[in-house]
């Protein structure tokens, strides 16, 4: 009996652990798939030597400035051309804004080789934070429960097919900044509806 008792915590444990990450979408169309939002995207190849998917798992517990994503280049070889990914270069980190297709790559050689995923994670996130200059959270299902309790939130809701909600987007990123000069307390936040179900339907 007492197997079972520590077996079932055992369970429970890993499957809360899981939920408190921030999930990482895998993209089949990068066009189509990222057209909204801030993407931080990993282009690599499965079963390759180099990558191994240990340094987003540390970044799924850090503060994000972008969503995750990652692209198998062995099924999505056209995609990864157009990047300008090459299997010398994996892992492959770039960053897309409201996918302006503007080139940013994280420079890989900028940290050290015996750098720990923690270490690799880190720099990254903050090499991100430099580009998007905001302090807007990415929002998913999962974080109303643990991010938004205690604090005050202006968040934008939209769907990524909407055009109204595109043309508002910069709009909203002004207001935004407004806003931290008045309330720098304030905590802001943006929801792609498509991607965050549970989310759309709140009132």
């Amino acid at each position: 009996l007492l197997w079972f008792v520590l077996l079932g915590i055992f369970v429970c444990s890993c499957f809360a652990a899981k939920k408190d990450h921030l999930p990482v979408k895998k993209v089949d169309d990068l066009e189509d798939d990222l057209m909204f939002g801030t993407w931080l995207v990993k282009f690599c190849e499965a079963g390759h030597p180099n990558c191994k998917d240990t340094v987003f798992r540390e970044m799924q517990k850090k503060p994000k400035v972008a969503a995750l994503a990652k692209v198998d280049c062995a099924k999505n070889e056209e995609d990864c051309l157009d990047a300008g990914v090459s299997s010398k270069q994996y892992p492959y980190y770039r960053l897309y804004v409201e996918f302006d297709k503007a080139s940013h790559v994280f420079p890989l050689d900028s940290v050290k080789k015996t750098a720990s995923d923690e270490a690799v994670a880190k720099a990254l996130w903050k090499w991100a934070d430099g580009i998007v200059n905001s302090r807007i959270v990415v929002l998913r299902d999962e974080d109303f429960k643990q991010v938004l309790p205690g604090k005050t939130w202006i968040i934008n809701f939209y769907y990524s097919f909407d055009m109204h909600s595109k043309m508002f987007k910069p709009e909203y990123r002004k207001l935004a900044s407004e806003l931290w000069n008045k309330y720098p307390t304030l905590s802001v936040g943006e929801v792609v509806c498509n991607n965050s179900p549970g989310n759309g339907s709140i009132p």
